[in-house]
């Protein structure tokens, strides 16, 4: 496990007599990010640290390092919604799946690990959920791999602007790669004036990617510019493809 990030994790106990204890969490973040199609997504995390860049509706994995007495999963219970992979003693492999609608935002993470002796709560990281293009059950869907590669994996390509009946492009670049572009997307929502008027109801809006075009186009136009619609306004793209799509 040398060339995997571990990264100690801060915790608070409910019985100070409880052996079993999580020492490390490793959130193999290339890994992961390598199978959801997102790396080279986000840079310094937003809470000082690299935060693992994920696409709801497909599975990811983390590995739970224990000390002290061994980790049972007949007598200690992981509070998660989980698929048990590969267990050992001193350590358990899980798998997470968020819905295919969750919404789009930077996650906390935390278990708690509940056995006869008590209860233990664990602050394990965190991780930033984005759109799946990918998934048949995310709204975003594109079946077309050609599709994807031009709209989702190339930082770079065409903005389209006018009316249905008149239609014209020019290049742009989209810049979703580059150092800090995800996190200042992330920061303009929670900054949002649909999030300072009651950040409870954002939060639960935040699934539907129409939602999410419509905050970034809001922000983004000035009173010059004309109302935003389908086809995008310059840097309206960059951040819309940022935050629904790739």
């Amino acid at each position: 496990m040398c060339d995997r990030a571990v990264h100690p994790c801060a915790w608070r106990s409910y019985n100070e007599e409880e052996p079993c204890v999580l020492r490390f969490v490793n959130l193999e973040a290339h890994e992961n990010q390598r199978a959801h199609r997102t790396l080279g997504l986000g840079s310094q995390g937003l809470k000082g640290s690299q935060d693992l860049v994920l696409r709801r509706g497909q599975p990811f994995r983390l590995m739970l390092l224990f000390q002290g007495r061994a980790w049972s999963p007949h007598s200690d219970g992981l509070v998660f919604q989980v698929l048990l992979g590969d267990v050992h003693p001193m350590s358990a492999t899980i798998q997470l799946c968020s819905p295919a609608s969750a919404s789009v935002g930077l996650y906390g993470l935390a278990v708690q690990i509940e056995s006869p002796a008590g209860d233990r709560h664990f602050v394990v990281g965190s991780f930033v959920l984005l759109c799946n293009p990918w998934s048949k059950e995310d709204s975003v869907y594109m079946p077309l791999e050609p599709l994807l590669q031009e709209y989702v994996q190339s930082d770079c390509g065409l903005v389209y602007m006018g009316t249905p009946h008149n239609v014209s492009s020019r290049p742009w670049a989209f810049g979703q790669y580059e150092p800090l572009v995800l996190e200042a997307c992330l920061s303009m929502l929670q900054v949002s004036p649909q999030h300072q008027r009651n950040e409870q109801v954002d939060y639960v809006r935040r699934s539907d990617p129409v939602y999410l075009s419509r905050v970034v186009c809001a922000m983004v136009r000035t009173s010059s510019q004309p109302p935003c619609n389908y086809l995008g306004i310059d840097d309206t793209c960059s951040l819309i493809t940022c935050l629904c799509t790739v």
